[in-house]
């Protein structure tokens, strides 16, 4: 599969949103045997590369807010008792769908039985469809151990937002989504 090189700010601006076709999946695994809860403070960390720009600074801003409203507190990453690391990236992605059309009889479509139109003729026609699929990723550090100990997983559809508060109102929404079963420590 080739792989197209993309700005951070450009992914960013593009990123996943919600539509009718498509609804965000997140994937979380963490590790049993550890509270989370027993963390109390964080410093977030770009798993990618470091740029300060919009983008980044809203995707920061996101996590700082929904892990303060759980109870946690921003520390220097120093002196932080777990490292929050993000990243993301983007992918094409295509496939085929079917569309089926029923054979028309004098009164309209013809439809057999359980819905199938075969019976009464009519064909099956495959339509390809490509989009580009966002993929987005949280870890949760023990910086003692350098070990994950929660994480969250996502993708969806990309499609582009334009003003700078869609895209902020939309990063908000995207890492509540993604960090909702975080556990709260108040």
């Amino acid at each position: 599969m080739k792989k197209k090189i993309v700005s951070f700010a450009t992914i960013l601006t593009s990123l996943f949103i919600l539509t009718a076709c498509s609804s965000l999946q997140v994937s979380i695994d963490n590790n049993p045997s550890i509270n989370a809860t027993t963390f109390p403070t964080f410093a977030i960390v770009h798993g990618g590369s470091s740029l300060n720009d919009p983008a980044d600074n809203r995707i920061r801003s996101a996590i700082t807010g929904v892990l303060e409203s759980k109870g946690y507190k921003v520390a220097s990453a120093s002196k932080a008792s777990f490292i929050v690391i993000y990243d993301y990236g983007q992918r094409e992605q295509s496939g085929v769908t079917p569309v089926y059309t029923p054979a028309m009889g004098m009164y309209g479509p013809m439809y057999g039985p359980m819905g199938m139109y075969a019976p009464f003729g009519g064909y099956q026609t495959l339509v390809p469809y490509s989009y580009t699929e966002g993929q987005f990723a949280i870890r949760m550090i023990n910086p003692k151990t350098k070990k994950a100990f929660w994480t969250a997983d996502a993708k969806n559809e990309l499609v582009n937002k334009k003003t700078s508060a869609e895209k902020t109102k939309y990063v908000d929404g995207l890492i509540t989504q993604i960090l909702k079963k975080y556990p709260v420590r108040k």
